[in-house]
C-alpha cells in the first residue's frame, strides 16, 4: 500500500476528495475517503470494467438510478438487540428499501451491455412487504396512519366524535345571548387539555363547572361547564385509548425489526457500496 505521503505528493488525495464531495450518502462519502490504489491487475480490470458500465447506465437512464438514503447501522444495531425502533427509524429503514428497489429495477434488465451491475442488482434482493408495512402505518415521524390498524381507526373514529359533540355544546352556549354576558369573549379556549369557556369572575356562580385556570389579573376564569364535563371524560377516555393503542402499536414492529438487520444489514452493505464510484484502479482502504 502506497504511503499517505506518496499520495498527496501525487495529489491522488484532492482527487479522492472531489470523489468524497459528489457522495450522496454519508456511508459512501465514508468509502470513498478510504480509496487508495491498487495493485491488483485483476481488481483494477474488474472496477475498470465496472466504471464503464456505470457510464452507460448514465447513457440509458440519463441520470443515477440511485436514490440518497440515511445511515440506519445505529438502527439495525438497536433492532438487532431488540429495541423498538422510532417512526423516524423506521422510515429512515423504509427508505433504504426503496431505494435498494429502485436500483434493482433500474439495473436488473435486459441489457446484455451492463452484466457486472446487473449481477450486482441482482443481490439487492427487496423487503417490499416490510418497506410497505412501514409506509402504510406511519405517516411522519410523528403522526401514525389511522390504517395502521381497525382498532386504531375504530378509537380515532369515536375520538373525532367526541371531540366534535363537545365543541358543539360549547358553541351553542357561546351563541346563546342570555350566556354571552357571563363571558369575557364569546370563544372556546384549552386548559390542562379540557374544553374551557372564559367567564367573567363575578360570573362564577352563574356557569356551573370546574375552574381550571385563571387570568393574570384574576378578572378571568376558565371554566368547563358542567353540561360538558362528562364529554371532556368521555374524549379523555378515548384519548388514553388512543396513547394505549399507539404504544401497542411498536410491539409487532419490533417483532419486525428483530428480524430484519441480517437481511437489511447485506443489503445495506451492498448498496452502500454502489453510492460510491471508485475511481478506476482504486478499492478501499483494508
Amino acid at each position: 500500500m502506497m504511503k499517505e505521503r506518496t499520495l498527496r505528493v501525487l495529489e491522488f488525495t484532492k482527487i479522492r476528495d472531489r470523489l468524497a464531495s459528489k457522495a450522496m450518502t454519508d456511508m459512501g462519502r465514508e468509502r470513498c475517503e478510504a480509496l487508495v490504489p491498487s495493485s491488483n491487475i485483476t481488481e483494477i480490470q474488474r472496477m475498470q470494467a465496472e466504471t464503464e458500465e456505470a457510464t452507460v447506465i448514465l447513457q440509458y437512464v440519463g441520470a443515477s438510478p440511485l436514490v440518497p438514503f440515511s445511515d440506519v447501522r445505529a438502527s439495525l444495531t438497536l433492532a438487532e438487540k431488540g429495541a423498538t425502533l422510532s417512526p423516524k427509524a423506521l422510515l429512515e429503514v423504509a427508505a433504504l428499501m426503496q431505494s435498494a428497489r429502485a436500483a434493482r429495477k433500474a439495473l436488473d434488465t435486459e441489457r446484455d451491455n451492463t452484466p457486472i451491475l446487473k449481477e450486482l442488482a441482482q443481490r439487492l434482493s427487496t423487503l417490499h412487504n416490510v418497506e410497505q408495512d412501514i409506509t402504510n402505518a406511519i405517516i411522519s415521524e410523528d403522526e401514525i396512519a389511522d390504517r395502521a390498524s381497525n382498532e386504531l381507526m375504530d378509537i380515532r373514529r369515536h375520538l373525532r366524535g367526541a371531540n366534535e359533540r363537545i365543541k358543539e355544546k360549547l358553541n351553542q352556549m357561546i351563541r346563546s345571548s342570555a350566556f354571552q354576558k357571563y363571558l369575557q369573549d364569546p370563544i372556546v379556549t384549552m386548559r390542562n387539555d379540557r374544553y374551557c369557556l372564559p367567564v367573567k369572575a363575578e360570573y362564577r356562580g352563574s356557569v356551573p363547572g370546574l375552574v381550571h385556570d385563571q387570568s393574570s389579573t384574576g378578572a378571568t376564569l376558565f371554566i368547563e361547564p358542567m353540561a360538558a364535563v362528562e364529554m371532556g371524560n368521555e374524549l379523555k377516555t378515548w384519548a388514553a385509548k388512543e396513547s394505549r393503542r399507539l404504544s401497542g402499536f411498536w410491539r409487532p414492529c419490533r417483532r419486525k425489526s428483530r428480524r430484519m438487520p441480517t437481511s437489511c444489514a447485506k443489503r445495506w452493505r451492498r448498496w452502500r457500496n454502489w453510492t460510491t464510484s471508485s475511481p478506476r484502479g482504486c478499492s478501499p482502504a483494508r
